[in-house]
């Protein structure tokens, strides 16, 4: 309970001192000949503030979710490596390294497009320069926001052409040992 009262305490604060704005300004309404300039920069500076509250309570709610996941992947790969040995915990160790790092994948995506989100226009401009300079695939949508589905989905595809790959040479080297080890018994 105590965390969840902590967690809406910005927001609170954030309307609070909007109420606050608010009220002052409505006093110097008669006098005030910018009163609307004034409550346009209230109300934008309220948004962006929102805006940061939200992406910070994004970004403590996915480190929560981060931290379940990882711990429930480490139990995972322990139970799973229980009792192998040789070539089958190899190709266990290679099938959960491939998991990280599509894990790894989808999250660093999910941050960016969260800090995306939260830039200032300028800084939203330079995301977009600097992706679109190194190649990376991403899509605006209509409400603004970035998805990087397609650069997710090819990263996943070399991640998994990799993990099969490394599980064929490991295929290959049993193979050509037991080859090896045959041809030494008949001589």
């Amino acid at each position: 309970r105590d965390l969840h009262a902590r967690s809406r305490r910005p927001r609170e604060q954030l309307e609070r001192w909007r109420a606050q704005q608010l009220a002052a300004l409505e006093e110097t309404l008669a006098a005030n000949e910018n009163y609307q300039r004034d409550l346009e920069r209230l109300e934008a500076t309220y948004s962006v503030r929102r805006q940061k509250i939200a992406a910070e309570e994004a970004k403590k709610k996915n480190n929560i979710w981060d931290q379940a996941a990882d711990a429930a992947r480490a139990l995972r790969q322990k139970l799973g490596s229980i009792g192998l040995v040789g070539v089958e915990k190899q190709k266990f160790e290679i099938e959960a390294d491939a998991t990280t790092q599509v894990e790894a994948i989808q999250r660093k995506y999910r941050d960016w497009a969260a800090e995306y989100a939260s830039a200032t226009k300028a800084q939203q401009e330079q995301f977009r320069a600097a992706w679109t300079a190194n190649g990376i695939q991403f899509e605006m949508t209509q409400s603004g926001f970035v998805t990087f589905q397609r650069q997710i989905a090819a990263e996943q595809i070399a991640v998994e052409q990799e993990k099969n790959q490394k599980i064929q040479d490991l295929h290959y080297a049993r193979t050509k040992f037991q080859e090896d080890l045959d041809r030494a018994r008949a001589d």
